[in-house]
């Protein structure tokens, strides 16, 4: 009990921080480019990981290599680069809720990939959210989204519900969780550079920033991704990967609160009405009966 209930606080903090990334990301697009926060926020914490985690860790079979280079790809270089550049078409409270849609996308691929039976809520909970997303890209005058923001949102989610259940197979193949998280961030980061020599890496920009910008990347780097993907799949090691994501629901509200705050970004009512309907189709996707003579412990 007291380890599902670390792995229930580790998952609140993560999104809880992971909610505000949005809109440090959003101000650091002011002075870098979406490939330069990129890799200098997953250099920054890929450090912090080796020097808390120096010693190699062997692996059990060369076939498991593949479960870290699948996950350094999806987690990191794919969700983290579509999320970038959307942030670039639209406001980061929008973006944030479209993001959230991840479990749903873990859900298909638990569907098709997994053998996991298809439960009577997650289908009404779908369309539901789906609608709200359509609805959002509607108003996209007033609620300052553009249909590439709104569709690279949706690819970062799909690419995390591919991430998430790739973590829980690691964690259950016996490997720690921060050894884990340092060698999927190595190879994110690998995966991360040629995108980086394309787009023109500035060491200028670099050079040239002020203490605002430096404190956001030192947040996004050190807390929000060593730290927060450790919690993540430790989280997920004990939880599992839907239960764990059920916990990305709350991150919209956090990125939306935050926005509004700091970004002075304003939601039209149409806007407003998607985001709702988002967040309860995702609910409603997740929401299992409880039956009759089930164990607490039991239940998934």
């Amino acid at each position: 009990m007291k380890q599902k209930t670390n792995g229930h606080l580790a998952a609140l903090f993560t999104v809880t921080v992971w909610g505000a990334t949005f809109v440090c990301t959003k101000t650091l697009l002011r002075h870098f480019t979406p490939v330069e926060i990129l890799l200098l926020r997953f250099t920054l914490g890929g450090l912090a990981l080796c020097i808390a985690s120096p010693g190699k860790m062997p692996l059990k079979s060369r076939l498991h290599e593949l479960y870290f280079v699948a996950a350094g790809f999806s987690g990191l270089a794919c969700y983290y680069l579509c999320e970038n550049i959307a942030l670039r078409y639209g406001d980061a409270s929008l973006i944030g809720v479209l993001v959230s849609s991840a479990p749903l996308f873990a859900g298909i691929f638990g569907i098709f990939f997994l053998g996991e039976k298809l439960r009577g809520g997650f289908a009404a909970g779908f369309a539901i959210a789906m609608t709200g997303i359509v609805l959002i890209s509607l108003g996209s005058d007033a609620a300052h989204i553009q249909p590439k923001g709104l569709a690279l949102s949706l690819l970062a989610a799909a690419a995390w519900g591919i991430y998430s259940p790739l973590t829980r197979k690691i964690a259950d193949l016996g490997y720690s969780a921060l050894g884990a998280t340092r060698r999927i961030f190595l190879y994110g980061i690998v995966m991360m550079v040629p995108a980086a020599l394309f787009d023109g890496f500035r060491i200028s920009a670099v050079l040239s920033m002020g203490r605002i910008e430096a404190a956001n990347l030192c947040f996004l780097g050190l807390c929000a991704s060593a730290v927060c993907f450790l919690t993540w799949n430790y989280a997920v090691g004990i939880l599992g990967s839907m239960k764990t994501c059920a916990y990305i629901y709350l991150s919209p509200v956090i990125t939306v609160i935050l926005a509004a705050i700091i970004l002075r970004e304003r939601l039209s009512g149409q806007a407003v009405l998607g985001i709702m309907m988002v967040l309860a189709g995702l609910a409603l996707s997740e929401w299992r009966p409880r039956e009759k003579g089930l164990k607490q412990h039991g239940a998934i």
